[in-house]
């Protein structure tokens, strides 16, 4: 799994800060993608949840897909599990 983070995930750290609802700033590092070489597929999730885990719809002329947290983490890391690659493809 060590040489699929070195490719996928940049060395380096960065910081993310984000403020909830209430004003409080939350601070955490986190590596980020590196996706030179890979394209990101998403889309590939749709082949694994159902129809009341994923709701399309449009804004303007832009296809949206709204899913359902959960499902694409239980779902999603079961296939990634199986296929680190699984929503990435070399470019």
């Amino acid at each position: 799994m060590k040489d699929l983070r070195s490719l996928l995930f940049n060395s380096e750290q960065t910081m993310f800060i984000i403020e909830d609802d209430y004003g409080i700033r939350h601070e955490a590092w986190h590596r980020t993608h590196d996706f030179k070489g890979f394209r990101q597929r998403y889309d590939r999730l749709l082949d694994h949840l159902s129809g009341s885990e994923v709701r399309y719809g449009k804004i303007m002329e832009a296809d949206c897909y709204v899913m359902d947290a959960n499902a694409v983490r239980s779902k999603g890391s079961a296939v990634l599990r199986e296929d680190p690659f699984a929503f990435v493809e070399r470019i």
